[in-house]
């Protein structure tokens, strides 16, 4: 029997990255079902009437966007750091 997914990002960090992205609100809703909900993608696929490429792509999109996120925020606090260190 296979696993349950588990959601991959809070709903925090969802909502956080939501700004960021530049996909349809459909098109969110259905990355927030498999990477928030924790919902599979074939699942959510079904759900929405949509083929799983679609689902797994929105998906992409949003991982991909919430890794350059935390670069900067990353990028960010070392600078800060540095600053601090400098003063």
């Amino acid at each position: 029997m296979a696993r349950a997914p588990r959601p991959r990002m809070t709903a925090v960090e969802f909502k956080t990255v939501c700004p960021l992205l530049n996909i349809s609100e459909e098109s969110r809703n259905i990355a927030r079902s498999v990477l928030v909900d924790g919902n599979s993608l074939r699942a959510v696929a079904a759900e929405a009437g949509c083929s799983f490429q679609f689902v797994q792509k929105n998906t992409k999109v949003v991982l991909k966007t919430f890794d350059r996120y935390q670069q900067a925020r990353t990028i960010e606090e070392e600078s800060n750091k540095e600053s601090l260190a400098q003063d």
